[in-house]
């Protein structure tokens, strides 16, 4: 068997490299597999992205050297949105691929094992799509997102901690299955998150703009608060867009993404003229 393997410091473009199965490791490999490769006169861990039936090459195809779970650190469902970020964004792979895997939990898989929810669990049958609102103003906007704060299997995106503090704050005690996850968590204990997130320990979670690169496999739904103004800056480059990964993610897992704004990019605004498809929201609602 072959597979594609996206080495975890290097890569070509926005694909990963062929290598061989042997045939003892054949029962342990699965897309999103940890495993560790050869490459050039070193070795490198790398993530499975593909597999594929045995073919002939024209040149020698290597195998892989170990495989350190046997389950997957990523589902195919995430893979896809990798390849069309990389693509989208003309990034090698291998940088892309650390935003989802970074090496917390690598390091963790290695020393002691990890894995997301039941990659067998096809995201194929989910209903999904698009929804714009646009929310008259903050006070709508407020109320509107206390509302919903409970709601199952939703991952909801502020665009900063301070709009995230101000909705759990004026939402009083929130249920036990409702996770805020700050930056400083995802900085400092990110291996637990991603583990508790996979373990399906809370139903509900509240992030900022980093918290997208989180498994999203446990959930049926985004909700992304947009908002211009916000000025939200992190340690990434600008290189990415978050409300354009938002959907490319939403649309690979089959999640419901619903856009709530009340200032909205012009990009935004471009999209709902386009589409037609938009709702405005008012104290009235």
């Amino acid at each position: 068997m072959l597979v594609e393997v996206i080495p975890l410091h290097t890569s070509y473009r926005d694909a990963g490299f062929t290598y061989r199965v042997p045939d003892e490791l054949v029962e342990r490999v699965r897309i999103g597999s940890l495993v560790e490769v050869p490459i050039s006169r070193r070795t490198d861990d790398g993530i499975v992205a593909s597999m594929q039936k045995e073919r002939d090459f024209p040149w020698s195809v290597r195998d892989i050297i170990a495989v350190f779970s046997d389950s997957p650190l990523c589902s195919a469902a995430t893979i896809d949105a990798i390849r069309t970020v990389s693509s989208r964004y003309f990034i090698p792979i291998h940088r892309v691929l650390a935003l989802f895997v970074p090496a917390s939990i690598v390091s963790r898989t290695k020393k002691r094992g990890y894995a997301i929810s039941d990659p067998s669990q096809s995201s194929e049958l989910r209903p999904w799509g698009e929804s714009l609102f646009f929310c008259e103003s903050a006070e709508v906007m407020d109320t509107r997102l206390r509302a919903w704060i409970a709601d199952e299997n939703t991952i909801t995106i502020f665009p900063n901690e301070a709009l995230l503090d101000a909705i759990a704050d004026s939402a009083g005690t929130l249920p036990e299955t409702v996770w805020i996850v700050r930056d400083a968590d995802l900085r400092r204990r990110r291996a637990r998150v991603y583990t508790d997130i996979a373990s399906k320990k809370f139903s509900s979670i509240l992030t900022t703009r980093r918290g997208i690169f989180l498994p999203l496999d446990p959930f049926s739904r985004i909700r992304y608060i947009e908002d211009a103004l916000a000025g939200y800056y992190t340690a990434l480059r600008r290189e990415y867009d978050f409300f354009e990964i938002s959907r490319i993610l939403a649309a690979s897992h089959r999640l419901s993404l619903d856009i709530y704004s009340t200032a909205a990019r012009i990009q935004t605004v471009y999209r709902a003229l386009a589409s037609g498809t938009f709702s405005t929201i008012s104290h009235t609602d």
